[in-house]
């Protein structure tokens, strides 16, 4: 019995890896020179863009703070993870994933605005004279992947972007690499401006920071990694979200003081390169105790093993159906249901 209890308990705690062992980066500022991307696959085309809505299968995962994701999407302030099944949902997503080179709202400086207010201000009650997705855009949002399967670098660019609240006097080129191998991740900084002015009221609306943050929407538990004080010999920050948010009450957050300087390259390098399990919500299994066919609620295209009290793998397969198990001894087993990174473990008694 002890046995049992010994792999039962192994096997469920898997699932509790998150709240057990807190993923985590290394920081390293690096100084490169910027390129553009050439040879890079257009997004908008020439159109002019603002809030950016653009899914991005790139036949690749991205392990982020433990967790892998398959398809990215542009938005407002970056970039986001999801993976394929939920690309029709995925603001609704079970985690949500942030990476962002500095966490504020850009925008294509072409699109025009107006001043409907009478205040000389682009706050409330603006409307554009253009609309976004027409022609005459000048700024280039655009991919690149680079080498071979399990050494591939994603590169995703930023070229002459805005921020909406700074149009008229702010320009960046930035850019996110991912190497597949080692799940690293790269903010990289080429020529740059925000105005002092713009800059002051940045700090105190937005987020002047590249950003990593995880989170898990039904708790809005989670990690993150930023930076804070001089762009140039920044302080690290890696931790929950718990402590990110008791730092906001408390005002002592701060980010960085500068925007990135040309040619900077901030580098984060996850301590661990394994891959957390989260739970499969949504599995059930019946009947229970089961003698000939088991079904398995939730399962469609995911990985099913079926093992014994001992811990011994007995049966894989996809499931496309109920799995027979009529060939099974009687005895109590462990079902473990596996798909997009997430896993369900559930115990079912065989009798004959």
């Amino acid at each position: 019995m002890k046995k049992i209890f010994a792999f039962a308990f192994s096997m469920l705690m898997s699932l509790c890896a998150i709240a057990q062992d807190n993923p985590s980066y290394t920081f390293q500022k690096l100084t490169e020179p910027y390129q553009n991307l050439t040879n890079s696959i257009s997004l908008n085309n020439g159109l002019q863009w603002d809030d950016p809505d653009i899914l991005i299968p790139v036949n690749m995962d991205f392990v982020v703070f433990g967790h892998a994701f398959n398809t990215l999407y542009f938005n407002m302030m970056g970039a986001g993870l999801t993976n394929e099944s939920e690309e029709n949902d995925y603001e609704n997503s079970p985690f949500h994933m942030i990476l962002s080179p500095i966490l504020a709202d850009y925008v294509d400086p072409c699109l025009d605005y107006g001043d409907y207010g009478g205040n000389g201000a682009k706050g409330g009650g603006q409307k554009r004279f253009r609309d976004e997705g027409d022609p005459g855009s000048c700024s280039n949002l655009s991919y690149r992947v680079d080498g071979d399967p399990g050494s591939r670098i994603f590169k995703f660019e930023w070229q002459n972007a805005s921020l909406y609240d700074a149009m008229d006097s702010c320009f960046l080129n930035m850019q996110i690499w991912y190497y597949e191998d080692g799940h690293i991740l790269e903010f990289r900084y080429g020529s740059s401006l925000i105005s002092n002015d713009d800059l002051a009221e940045i700090q105190e609306s937005e987020w002047l920071t590249p950003i990593i943050a995880f989170e898990e929407t039904s708790t809005q538990d989670g990690y993150y990694a930023f930076l804070s004080g001089d762009p140039d010999n920044p302080v690290f920050y890696c931790g929950s979200y718990a402590e990110l948010y008791s730092q906001m009450e408390s005002g002592s957050l701060a980010f960085l003081n500068h925007q990135p300087y040309p040619n900077t390259v901030y580098r984060f390098e996850p301590t661990t390169v394994g891959v957390q399990t989260y739970e499969l919500l949504g599995v059930s299994v019946s009947p229970n105790p089961v003698s000939d066919w088991l079904f398995i609620q939730g399962a469609d295209h995911a990985m099913v093993e079926i093992y014994n009290e001992t811990g011994q793998l007995v049966s894989a397969q996809t499931y496309t159906g109920p799995v027979e198990v009529s060939g099974l001894t009687s005895g109590v087993y462990f079902v473990k249901v596996t798909r997009d990174g997430r896993s369900a473990v559930k115990k079912v008694l065989k009798c004959n």
